[in-house]
């Protein structure tokens, strides 16, 4: 199994500004609406979710969301079906978002905690 590190860095590299731009944009609302917290969760999560992917007759680990077009293109093509992205590219990043969520809400409730104390 091959790990596309280079597809790793470029991912991260063109999403990690659009998240940092879109989280400082909404700041207020993400504080205090747990939709807008799923909403970046899940485009985080978009970008860090790994896939494992046949690519040239050798599986590799990819992030699921490089995998998108491809899917679509397919799909349109009739050369897939709708189960093949579901399993391989909504799976990873339902369950990546999912923990990236639940750790942000843990980390807001601690955080909340600690200052009702202190008062």
């Amino acid at each position: 199994m091959k790990f596309e590190s280079h597809t790793y860095l470029l991912t991260a590299a063109v999403g990690f500004p659009i998240v940092s731009v879109l989280w400082f944009a909404a700041r207020k609302r993400v504080q205090h609406s747990w939709r807008w917290r799923a909403a970046l969760s899940l485009l985080l999560a978009a970008i860090v979710a790994p896939t494992i992917f046949r690519l040239l007759g050798e599986a590799s680990v990819l992030p699921a969301v490089v995998l998108i077009p491809n899917f679509v293109a397919e799909l349109l093509a009739g050369g897939i079906d709708l189960w093949w992205g579901l399993l391989y590219l909504a799976l990873p990043i339902v369950a990546v978002a999912t923990i990236i969520f639940l750790v942000w809400a843990g980390l807001r409730v601690r955080r909340y905690t600690d200052e009702t104390r202190a008062a």
